[in-house]
């Protein structure tokens, strides 16, 4: 994150300093037909988010109507808990709530014009740092309160050995990493700043974020794979398989999704 951070700035910088979103900037970097170049990367990266938000969005509407319905007790029973078994196990629910998914998403992206959609990102780039750190941290800590000695036992696991064979994996994570990925897109939201100053001071949180949200994963994966010997990597199953007071699995889900 500290990496990407560099390029982050860097790319935004027109942004804040002239009010242009990405578009815009990229034509005066690349020209017009330059321009297609990193366009069609924005796309397939936007293809990409597209598509797994819609899945996790599924997953947790998904999990809204298990919990309701007591069905999330079936997860209960396997060990290793994947997309792939939830898929299984509610084929006409998960693939009945995927379209509807879609279906709802292009609607709004449909009725989502430019002069209403902007300010909705601005609104959003205001409260949702605050909502996601505090989500995320509460839903961290009831976790970790309902499995204290399996936390205790994930904390003194020994250190996997690092060679070599770790840099192909660091590489797609960097790849998949929300903050990689954004630096393409980043001057369409750093476009509202106030100045370049604001901008580079509002971005040293991302760090300690997004270092935040891969150390409560790791902790809750580790506490799965303690509790069952399989590590639940998927946040909506972690959540539907492993907190058992329906009201509060729901809470959460309607903030994750």
């Amino acid at each position: 994150d500290l990496i990407t951070l560099i390029p982050l700035i860097i790319q935004s910088h027109g942004a804040v300093k002239y009010g242009l979103a990405e578009p815009q900037l990229d034509r005066t970097r690349f020209g017009i037909w330059g321009t297609y170049i990193p366009s069609w990367i924005r796309f397939f990266a936007a293809m990409g988010f597209f598509g797994v938000q819609t899945f996790l969005v599924t997953e947790a509407v998904m999990g809204f109507v298990l919990e309701i319905t007591g069905r999330a007790v079936v997860l209960a029973s396997y060990k290793s808990v994947t997309p792939a078994l939830l898929v299984s196990l509610f084929p006409n629910l998960f693939w009945g709530t995927f379209i509807s998914i879609i279906i709802v998403q292009t609607i709004i992206l449909i009725l989502a014009k430019p002069i209403r959609g902007s300010p909705s990102l601005k609104f959003l780039g205001y409260i949702m740092p605050w909502v996601s750190i505090i989500a995320l941290t509460f839903t961290f800590i009831y976790f970790v309160s309902l499995y204290p000695a399996a936390l205790v036992s994930a904390l003194h696991q020994p250190y996997a050995p690092l060679s070599i064979s770790v840099i192909p994996i660091f590489l797609i994570f960097l790849v998949s990493n929300i903050h990689a990925t954004q630096v393409i897109s980043w001057p369409d939201m750093m476009r509202f700043g106030k100045d370049f100053k604001h901008m580079v001071v509002g971005q040293i949180g991302l760090p300690i974020f997004y270092t935040l949200v891969v150390a409560y994963g790791a902790i809750m994966s580790a506490i799965t794979e303690v509790l069952t010997k399989s590590a639940t990597y998927d946040p909506s199953l972690l959540i539907i398989r492993f907190i058992t007071v329906p009201a509060i699995a729901i809470f959460i889900l309607i903030f994750y999704s």
